[in-house]
């Protein structure tokens, strides 16, 4: 069941990734470029209209054609493991039109100087499937899942109407498709949707091997995807919603000196907070599994399976956030058709790696092949922009980036001692197993913070002021 509902969920998270992608890139440098002509209003009506008329058309013949697109994805899948797949698809097809808009909004609203609430629109729809679940799951089984979906969707659609009305942006009804910004819009798009296309067969490769393994194979892995994702979602996803706008604006005015200087000092925390965080995630992946997931159907051995693919997951991490902020750079930049080749190119290697490592090394394959291409990715990425926009951030970079790994190699030694006590029987509860982890994170915090320290790591001075500033701002 849990396979079925992962599989229904990829087609409307490939619209949505599509859409989200093309108007994260677009619609905020236009955004700010409208303004300038006094049309922003204009332009706003006319993405959306747009936007919404094409996602319904997709959603319909999606609708049409899931039995065909669920049976080349899963062909490892029962019959009745399909047929739930085709009907949880159809239902959640909603999705691929409310998602697009809504994304259309939170860049509205971040155009706006407007990032609170947008970004909490991931926790308005899991907040919404949690209790989905916890309450109607004995009447509805699976489809409670999709039930939070609906309700989340509307319930964050809602907010974002009402967030949009204050800000005296007014709605037209017209998709006035000869607006200029929209074409040049639709321009930039192309290539984006072209990466996406090719992203597409590359999701289906990856997830028809991953049906070919043993029943649960795709639950465990995204299950171990979703754990190393945390701290990128919880750091840079959203610290990237903040920074696109001032990107932008740097971009927009020529000021490529204060945009360069940005990126380096973004990076630095980026390597400052992930490079720990790789480490405890490789020390303590049993423990944080077993806390996350164990209980109900999700086994010991399911937490071992879980543990194995994350191993070889979280080594993708930091390339993974890295790739993320220059992503925004190269959108800032406006240097769409870069960004795609590159993105196009990394996806094929991927498609390959993935047919010959999972063959030879079976369902890690799939974790390994993320790691790698990551990684690559980031390096590709940097290489691009030193030689085509002069950004020469790869030696103060790597130079950050040795003095956090030190520190987080000291910081690793010095919690090793704590994985003894992992299996106490004081320990064995989910709350001791919750007592636990916040033991490990105290003690990995403050190892960290002294090694940073003994090292000189300049993120450490940089935090402290911060909290010393927010302390008096407090009192006052």
């Amino acid at each position: 069941m849990a396979d079925s509902y992962l599989i229904a969920l990829l087609l409307p998270m490939i619209i949505y990734d599509l859409f989200i992608n093309g108007i994260g890139a677009t619609f905020v440098p236009l955004y700010a470029n409208r303004r300038k002509h006094g049309d922003e209003k204009i332009f706003f009506s006319a993405v959306f209209n747009s936007v919404g008329l094409l996602t319904i058309l997709i959603s319909a013949i999606l609708f049409v054609i899931a039995p065909y697109l669920v049976k080349l994805i899963a062909g490892g899948f029962s019959a009745e493991a399909r047929d739930l797949t085709i009907a949880l698809t159809r239902l959640l097809l909603f999705l691929v039109v409310s998602m697009p808009l809504s994304a259309v909004l939170s860049n509205l609203l971040n155009a706006n100087n407007m990032f609170a609430i947008p970004a909490l629109g991931k926790a308005v729809n899991f907040a919404c499937i949690i209790l989905t679940t916890a309450f109607l799951v004995k009447a509805l089984g699976i489809y409670s899942l999709v039930l939070g979906y609906f309700i989340g969707g509307f319930v964050f659609f809602a907010i974002q109407i009402y967030l949009v009305s204050g800000t005296g942006i007014k709605y037209v009804p017209s998709v006035r498709l000869d607006h200029p910004a929209l074409k040049e819009m639709g321009v930039l798009f192309l290539p984006l949707l072209l990466a996406s296309l090719v992203n597409y067969v590359n999701i289906f490769v990856e997830r028809s091997v991953a049906a070919s393994f043993a029943e649960g194979s795709i639950a465990a892995l995204n299950y171990a995807f979703k754990t190393v994702n945390i701290p990128v979602n919880m750091f840079v996803l959203a610290a990237m919603t903040v920074v696109l706008p001032t990107f932008s604006r740097q971009a927009t005015e020529g000021d490529i000196s204060s945009l360069r200087e940005l990126t380096l000092r973004g990076l630095r925390f980026i390597s400052f907070l992930i490079f720990p965080i790789i480490l405890c995630l490789i020390i303590f992946r049993m423990p944080l599994i077993r806390l996350l997931f164990e209980r109900g159907k999700f086994t010991a051995g399911s937490t071992a399976v879980t543990a194995s693919a994350l191993l070889f997951y979280v080594f993708g991490t930091f390339g993974l956030s890295v790739v993320t902020l220059l992503t925004r750079v190269f959108y800032a930049l406006k240097d769409i058709k870069t960004l795609s080749r590159i993105n196009i190119f990394i996806i094929i290697i991927n498609i390959v790696l993935i047919l010959l490592l999972s063959k030879t090394v079976g369902f890690t394959g799939i974790p390994l092949t993320f790691s790698i291409t990551s990684s690559v990715q980031m390096l590709i990425m940097i290489v691009f922009l030193g030689k085509k926009h002069g950004f020469l951030i790869a030696k103060p970079f790597l130079k950050s980036c040795i003095k956090h790994a030190i520190a987080s190699v000291i910081m690793a030694a010095a919690c090793v001692p704590l994985v003894i006590y992992k299996d106490w029987p004081l320990f064995s509860s989910l709350f001791g197993r919750l007592a636990y982890m916040a033991l490990v994170f105290v003690a990995a915090t403050i190892f960290y913070t002294a090694a940073s320290m003994v090292t000189r790591v300049a993120e450490v001075d940089f935090i402290f002021e911060k909290v010393k500033g927010f302390k008096k701002n407090f009192r006052k």
